[in-house]
């Protein structure tokens, strides 16, 4: 998978998990817009037209980000898996299909054939242009050549394979069922390169594909979780009383030290670490020189 593939990726999960109108909006346009090639969006929406972007975004990221995420989340729901609560086996993956599906096959039965759309030359913007202004012109660099003769490197000339859209789902539809072909024929491992976090149910575009469980602001609090599931019941205790003995005074740590009860506890830690081997409390019994 190329970086322009995990880009788009990325602002699909990016749309789906912004928390505002106007951060789904924002994601939504340069999603689509690094997408949908520049040169088939004057028609229909004039997206890159001399009044720029006209398309209401905020409007569509509100019409189109819930199906959405139901669709991301059928895509990298499991077939199957256990309920946590119940043991009872369920199908996640099943009780999104109707809808996932519908969406999906709507908005790709919008998209039309191949055709072919001919790329003006775009002289260079004046300093300080529009945003849109510089994307066309770099765009048509990729036809023209700088004094507006077409670039002799295709045989297309100055013409372009384009689709055309109805609205602004059609092309993320368009995308996702080019990726799932890919799965089809053997491209990819697995359907779709991003999850759902199972702590708080957002999408995770990782890095790595397959190597990541949790998004950023889960993974260190399931790793606590599961260190904790694992670690022996005295661990925690052990830990926190030899945090407390550092963070103390070395005046005052060194009085502590000398008392026998201490001096038993401190034996009790070095015996359990002996069958344990926490690696965060030998930490601090080396900082320590126990």
């Amino acid at each position: 998978m190329n970086a322009h593939t995990k880009g788009i990726w990325s602002g699909l999960v990016s749309f789906a998990n912004a928390g505002t109108v106007e951060g789904a909006a924002k994601e939504l346009h340069r999603t689509v817009t690094d997408y949908m090639p520049w040169f088939s969006q004057r028609d229909p929406f004039g997206l890159l037209s001399d009044e720029f972007f006209p398309v209401n975004w905020k409007a569509a990221a509100a019409e189109y980000q819930s199906p959405v995420q139901t669709l991301l989340r059928w895509l990298c729901s499991p077939k199957s898996d256990v309920d946590a609560d119940t043991g009872t086996v369920i199908h996640p993956r099943d009780s999104l299909q109707a809808q996932g599906f519908a969406f999906l096959h709507e908005h790709a039965m919008h998209v039309g054939g191949i055709q072919f759309e001919e790329v003006p030359y775009v002289e260079e913007p004046k300093p300080n242009a529009p945003s849109e202004e510089v994307a066309r012109h770099q765009e048509s660099m990729k036809f023209w050549t700088s004094i507006g003769k077409i670039k002799d490197d295709s045989p297309l000339g100055a013409f372009a394979i384009t689709r055309r859209y109805k609205d602004l789902a059609d092309p993320i539809c368009d995308f996702i069922c080019a990726e799932l072909q890919k799965f089809r024929d053997g491209e990819y491992e697995q359907p779709v390169p991003i999850f759902a976090c199972p702590h708080c149910t957002k999408f995770v575009m990782p890095k790595r594909i397959g190597k990541k469980k949790f998004c950023s602001d889960c993974s260190n609090k399931a790793r606590a979780e599961q260190y904790r599931e694992k670690a022996p019941l005295d661990e925690a205790g052990d830990y926190q009383w030899l945090y407390r003995l550092e963070r103390e005074n070395p005046r005052v740590r060194g009085m502590k030290l000398k008392n026998p009860k201490n001096k038993k506890r401190i034996g009790d830690i070095k015996q359990r670490q002996l069958q344990h081997h926490s690696a965060r409390c030998q930490r601090l019994i080396e900082k320590l020189k126990l």
